[in-house]
């Protein structure tokens, strides 16, 4: 490009940036059943060392990676609930920024200006789908991971001469590198491995194959590949054969080598912004990844399961075969709430075209006029393979979002194997763009219809004081299953936090953290401290069934309520109470 595009280009990804920052305010205030029940708690626990102190406020998520939210929570401190939204959305939106250098690398468009423009659309696209939009200015965290996968892949499709033409030693140390970026989301949110899996594994197909060596049936070996004793300048035609095969096995190790260490970049990636919670939930429940794959790790502190949420994964060889097809129909399948968008199955159902073509030879090959090879292949492979895992490992829609943001450009690459006319081709991209513009109906993770001055805001009953009169030595306990440890922020510091009942923890089964909790309500006894309990005001009798298992009582007489202004001015109930 010419400096003056350049900078028309840069202007524009600029402005992108903040209309997703307008529209994430726009979209209105997020107040997800995540946020309320660990996003917010987890990052407050984590900067302030709450973890001697409280026990399981945020149920079974108290275990999550916290280093996600913080920069949520540093934001809700300095600015209003707006401002928070805005700055949330706007760097959710530098995935705009990389959707488009990755369309622009994988365009085959001769006009950098014309590029730039259909790179626009595809990344836009990308931006306004039903998973997308549904997350944006949320702390759901699926498009903040994206970022770096899709930085990790902008890398490899920017600069792929680095590991395939480059020194072995170039070409560890750059694959290495460019892993980082994907490696360190893994690390922010496990679910991404799917992800860092695709970009690892996609190394392994996308490489030049012999075909591609191959000219005017003569080989010309290179001597940048340190894999063979055997090179050549130029070979003759009766040896083509040979240095066919000896260029492929070359070529076989150079991807092997690129992929495997690009493996070690994730891991180091992951390290990076997960080593210190590991560390931590190891020398505290024995386990790094607690309370999941317990089955392998065998903590006492909780059940030898692996503790995965399974319950949208397909059941049926049919049902993964169809699965596209399944929720695209019915979205609750791979999900909680409602939603409608069909890129996702346009794109699988050209995939499958394209498969039968090339395996039953149905349709005569076509020059591929709109995509690079090498960029497109890898990016075809990466989602391939990602899509694949996300099956096996979650079927939860939310996690696919980055396949969901990336699926326009999926379906221009699938387009460009068809045996079509380039202008075919182009028609057809155009009517599926508009197709999938059709049927976007976003999906609602309870957003507020009004805002708030702050991300979060409760109201207490002058009744309320005692407990901030005197904050020491005393105990709030929690029950039931509603989220609602975002309001522990706004108490005093000095009061502790025991959630005696949760999606993690029951008190009457014989796990390892309810010994803890008993072990926790009995020393308090012993020390002569005070309880209170917190709970949803509809939840009163299951906190008192919860409390006849730690011979515990409500005094209904001292309950007082807490206006959660969050979740639409609901009611919870602060009870202190009295021993048995």
């Amino acid at each position: 490009m010419v400096k003056k595009e350049k900078l028309l280009v840069a202007g524009v990804l600029f402005i992108a940036v903040l209309f997703f920052g307008l529209l994430a305010v726009f979209l209105g205030q997020d107040a997800n059943w995540d946020l309320r029940n660990y996003h917010y708690y987890n990052a407050y626990a984590f900067l302030n060392d709450r973890y001697a102190l409280d026990l399981l406020p945020s149920q079974m998520p108290y275990f999550y990676n916290p280093l996600i939210d913080v920069p949520f929570f540093y934001l809700s401190l300095a600015l209003s609930a707006k401002q928070t939204a805005f700055a949330l959305g706007a760097v959710q939106g530098i995935n705009f920024v990389l959707l488009f250098f990755i369309a622009f690398s994988v365009l085959a468009i001769k006009n950098n200006l014309h590029k730039a423009v259909v790179s626009f659309l595809i990344a836009f696209l990308g931006m306004i789908g039903s998973g997308s939009l549904a997350q944006l200015g949320t702390v759901f965290g699926d498009n903040i991971t994206s970022i770096g996968v899709f930085l990790s892949l902008l890398l490899v499709v920017r600069y792929y001469k680095l590991l395939y033409q480059s020194s072995v030693f170039h070409a560890v140390v750059f694959s290495m590198l460019f892993a980082l970026p994907a490696g360190m989301a893994f690390g922010l949110k496990l679910p991404s491995v799917i992800y860092a899996v695709g970009l690892c594994f996609g190394l392994l197909f996308a490489g030049y194959t012999p075909s591609a060596l191959r000219k005017n049936e003569r080989l010309r070996c290179r001597k940048s590949l340190k894999y063979s004793r055997y090179s050549c300048e130029t070979c003759s035609s009766h040896s083509s054969h040979f240095c066919l095969v000896s260029q492929f096995y070359i070529r076989s190790k150079r991807r092997f080598l690129v992929s495997f260490t690009f493996g070690i970049g994730v891991l180091i990636g992951a390290a990076i912004t997960f080593a210190h919670w590991g560390i931590f939930l190891y020398h505290n429940f024995d386990s790094p990844l607690f309370p999941y794959f317990n089955n392998i790790f065998q903590s006492s502190f909780a059940p030898l399961s692996s503790a995965r949420d399974t319950q949208f994964i397909p059941k049926s060889a049919s049902d993964f075969f169809l699965m596209p097809f399944l929720f695209t129909i019915e979205p609750l399948r791979v999900g909680e709430i409602p939603w409608r968008d069909f890129r996702i199955v346009i794109f699988y159902a050209l995939f499958l075209l394209v498969l039968f073509c090339k395996f039953f030879k149905k349709c005569k090959s076509t020059h591929r006029n709109i995509t690079l090879p090498f960029q497109a292949n890898y990016v075809l492979a990466v989602f391939a393979i990602s899509y694949i895992a996300w099956l096996f490992l979650f079927s939860i829609y939310r996690y696919a979002v980055p396949i969901e943001m990336i699926a326009g450009l999926l379906i221009v690459i699938v387009v460009d194997f068809l045996p079509l006319k380039k202008i075919a081709k182009l028609s057809l991209i155009g009517v599926l763009f508009i197709v999938v513009c059709a049927s976007i109906i976003p999906g609602n993770w309870d957003r507020r219809s009004s805002w708030l001055e702050r991300v979060v805001e409760i109201e207490f009953d002058s009744s309320s004081s005692q407990l901030f009169a005197s904050p020491l030595n005393t105990v709030v306990l929690m029950a039931g299953w509603e989220p609602y440890s975002h309001v522990i922020p706004l108490f005093p510091k000095e009061t502790a936090f025991v959630r005696i009942q949760s999606n993690f923890s029951l008190p009457d089964k014989p796990h390892g953290i309810n010994e803890i909790l008993h072990d926790r309500i009995q020393n308090h006894k012993n020390l002569n401290g005070r309880f209170y309990s917190l709970i949803p005001e509809h939840q009163l009798d299951v906190m008192e069934e919860a409390l006849s298992n730690f011979n515990l009582a409500l005094d209904r007489s001292s309950c007082s309520n807490v206006i959660d202004k969050l979740f639409n001015n609901s009611v919870l109930v602060l009870c202190g109470l009295k021993i048995m």
